[in-house]
């Protein structure tokens, strides 16, 4: 998978998105649902952590670790 370049303009995009984009809606763990999880775990990368719950899935971009990501670049 490739991963497009992490500026700090484009990081500071992201955090200010992440109640549209990267707090997406929880999918529920089915076995149907096992390749969009997959893609969500390949997604994640550095950016956001993955939330599991008992029977759903999502994907947070947290505040830390924007942070992090920014003092790095």
């Amino acid at each position: 998978m490739i991963k497009p370049p992490l500026n700090r303009s484009v990081v500071k995009a992201m955090a200010s998105m992440k109640s549209k984009l990267w707090q997406n809606d929880a999918i529920p763990i089915q076995p149907e649902n096992v390749d969009k999880i997959i893609k969500l775990l390949e997604s994640a990368g550095d950016l956001a952590e993955l939330n599991i719950n008992a029977d759903k899935v999502n994907l947070i971009l947290t505040e830390k670790r924007v942070n992090k990501i920014l003092v790095n670049n």
